[in-house]
């Protein structure tokens, strides 16, 4: 991939092969064409943050996605069968739990533009302010920015992996899609994370965090056993700008506008799924490795 999509904050290109990928993100300037202000933004498909993963990098036009090279690695699974997952949501449907269970039950690559962004972003790099700016606004990072990042971790996927924030937009899909038909691939199963609205501000704007250690709580279905205390370690619990009401309203006008469309395409493609995100954590992991057995079959 190239440079350019939105996703809130993640790292850029560094390392030995900060050029090479700055190089490939130049190269994905091709058929798709991202014009608006606001991209939608998101993780690319798998690869781990290696090197290549960590590195300022320019924002040239988005192309399309590199075709040859060390990425047709990135397609051949070792002893079995590559599955390849897209896994979108709006921001608080628990994604980032899911995958969890997911790539744990199937031995996949988890790739979150989320956590790309805020590495960059805790960084203070250039780019990681620029991410930033994005995020505080309840606003989705360019896509050129997120192409980049995605481009940097292709490399190093060596056989499944789940796709998290990414695609966020027709163009990005669409993008995608020309990438593994070169390589002789294709995704196997687009699965969605419903919930309505009411229920995702009640979940995000009631989050808090420590940043000690990384436990997070809610204050309707996981409050802190002392108000403002992390119960593992005593930190001081913090609410990010963008878990805000005001903010987590406007993330998910944003991402309504912008992922309407992707539902249309993919389910046009025959390989789309959804999942009530709504319910417990552990019924949305039973139904989600439910769909995935039945494509890992």
């Amino acid at each position: 991939m190239g440079p350019g999509t939105h996703h809130p904050g993640r790292g850029a290109l560094r390392g030995g092969r900060g050029g090479a990928a700055r190089d490939r993100a130049a190269e994905l300037q091709h058929p798709v064409l991202f014009r608006r202000d606001l991209h939608a933004h998101r993780r690319g498909r798998g690869a781990r943050h290696h090197g290549s993963a960590r590195g300022a990098s320019h924002h040239a036009p988005l192309r399309g996605f590199p075709q040859e090279g060390a990425h047709q690695a990135a397609l051949v699974q070792r002893g079995g069968a590559i599955v390849r997952i897209v896994l979108l949501g709006c921001p608080g449907a628990g994604k980032g739990t899911q995958a969890k269970v997911l790539c744990a039950r199937f031995g996949l690559t988890h790739v979150s533009t989320g956590d790309l962004f805020r590495t960059e972003m805790a960084k203070a790099s250039p780019l990681g302010k620029r991410v930033g700016d994005y995020v505080k606004k309840g606003m989705l990072v360019p896509d050129d920015v997120v192409v980049e990042l995605v481009a940097a971790t292709l490399d190093a996927v060596p056989g499944g992996w789940l796709l998290d924030g990414f695609p966020r937009t027709l163009a990005q899909a669409q993008a995608l899609d020309k990438y593994l038909v070169s390589n002789g691939g294709k995704i196997d199963l687009v699965l969605s994370l419903a919930m309505r609205e009411e229920a995702v501000v009640a979940r995000l704007a009631g989050r808090w965090s420590c940043p000690a250690c990384g436990e997070v709580f809610n204050l309707q279905s996981r409050p802190p056993q002392q108000a403002g205390v992390c119960d593992k370690c005593g930190g001081k619990l913090l609410q990010r700008e963008d878990d805000t009401e005001a903010t987590v309203r406007r993330r998910l006008m944003v991402y309504e506008d912008l992922t309407r469309p992707l539902a249309a395409y993919y389910r046009s493609e025959g390989n789309f799924q959804e999942v009530d995100g709504g319910q417990s954590p552990e019924d949305v992991a039973r139904a989600v490795t439910a769909v995935v057995d039945g494509v890992h079959a």
